[in-house]
């Protein structure tokens, strides 16, 4: 799990989740064929819908639909690299969200203007994708004293419970998003809470 977060050091705000190690760790292996890719032929995502269609309903042997073009940038995350995602799922899934077969069409953002600058389409598939924990795209944040206790209000900064755990975390601390520093010794960081007593902030992820 430790491998999925970067740790920022100088400005703790700036930790993040690693976009590459998380796709692969959330959703496995990539399944796109080279015909499919080929067919593709450099289109973006949002042009790919009917290529990926047609070769998914070729393989399962059933029908297919698919949700909208979303991008993770449209909502809190925590990601290295921001990327675009749709899913395409059997027409007899009563929800996608728990359906087995589920693939999920994925192109990271390789820099600059978030509107441009996409990467080559990916193709994954899942099964029971709301238990994949592909939906938390925020990392958690556990604050304990010295002793290892947990802070009373330690729930608030976990995944799924505020839309942006750091932020929420940081109301709790004495100075806010100040003065908050990385400690080499205890390999986390440290700061003041609201309590006046020193506690660790550590980032965690699900996966």
């Amino acid at each position: 799990m430790k491998d999925l977060i970067n740790i920022d050091e100088k400005y703790p705000e700036c930790t993040n989740i690693d976009t590459e190690a998380w796709l692969t760790a959330v959703l496995g292996p990539e399944v796109l064929t080279e015909e499919t890719e080929s067919k593709m032929d450099g289109k973006w995502l949002m042009e790919a819908k009917y290529v990926i269609l047609e070769a998914i309903e070729n393989a399962e042997g059933t029908d297919y639909s698919c949700t909208n073009v979303d991008n993770v940038y449209n909502n809190e995350n925590d990601f290295s690299s921001v990327f675009q995602w749709q899913v395409f799922y059997p027409k007899s899934a009563s929800d996608w969200m728990y359906a087995g077969d589920v693939y999920v069409a994925i192109e990271v953002h390789r820099g600059g203007d978030v509107r441009g600058n996409y990467g080559r389409v990916r193709l994954y598939k899942v099964d029971d994708l709301a238990d994949s924990n592909f939906f938390d795209w925020c990392l958690g944040w556990t604050v304990n004293y010295d002793d290892k206790t947990e802070v009373p209000e330690n729930d608030r900064f976990s995944i799924g419970y505020a839309s942006h755990p750091f932020h929420e975390m940081t109301k709790h601390l004495k100075d806010g998003d100040r003065n908050i520093e990385w400690s080499e010794e205890k390999r986390c960081f440290v700061t003041i809470y609201q309590d006046e007593k020193t506690v660790e902030l550590h980032p965690y992820l699900y996966v």
